[in-house]
């Protein structure tokens, strides 16, 4: 699965957030902002979790919510399991000259996910250079690359088996972004064991939820 990018339309647009403070009273700026629209943020992702293999046709409208196809995963959209809940990141510019990236380059298999998931990944600001996410456009092939977009794109890729990373902030730039997964309702694997041979952690009902629940 190669690296996709999909235009988005959201109802908020929020500015990037430079450095002109330190790093606690930037992350506080931030917060206050992101509370001001939050409900704008949380009807977006609403939306956009109901539908979340056809990002380049969302409709924000409710009534519309249900009647998109999830033809990128080649499903109905009752036939999705996803991410109930969206991870927020926060990247920080460099403070202090202290060059320090956050996390590590890894696959998502290594943090006991499934291989059947597919990543989304939504920026919430503009990313480029040192304040996005870099990855291999497919498994194995090291072609990495950074992800840059201006705001309103959402980019899919398999994170779970292609290896991505973050570099030092360098510019000055605050990226802030949400990311999910989803797998096919038929592909999730209830008896997914990890790399020591556990059982899977991320269960239906609490990790995921179907989108053929009620919300």
């Amino acid at each position: 699965m190669d690296v996709k990018t999909y235009q988005l339309r959201a109802p908020f647009s929020p500015a990037p957030a430079t450095v002109s403070a330190s790093p606690g009273k930037i992350r506080d700026q931030r917060v206050r902002q992101c509370s001001t629209e939050r409900a704008a943020l949380v009807s977006m992702f609403s939306s956009l979790r109901m539908t979340p293999t056809t990002p380049s046709t969302l409709s924000l409208a409710p009534k519309k919510r249900r009647s998109q196809p999830a033809p990128l995963m080649g499903v109905g959209p009752d036939d999705l399991v996803y991410q109930r809940s969206p991870t927020l990141r926060v990247c920080f510019p460099v403070q202090g000259g202290v060059e320090k990236a956050m996390g590590r380059p890894h696959k998502d298999y290594e943090y006991f996910h499934q291989p059947a998931e597919v990543n989304f990944w939504l920026p919430l600001t503009e990313v480029y250079e040192g304040n996005t996410l870099h990855s291999e456009s497919a498994p194995g092939r090291k072609d990495f690359h950074p992800f840059t977009s201006s705001y309103g794109r959402c980019f899919r890729f398999w994170g779970n088996q292609a290896w991505h990373y973050c570099v030092p902030n360098t510019t000055p730039t605050t990226r802030v972004s949400l990311d999910f997964r989803v797998v096919a309702k038929d592909r999730f694997n209830h008896e997914f064991k990890d790399l020591n041979g556990n059982e899977g952690r991320f269960r239906i009902g609490e990790f995921y939820r179907r989108s053929s629940d009620k919300l």
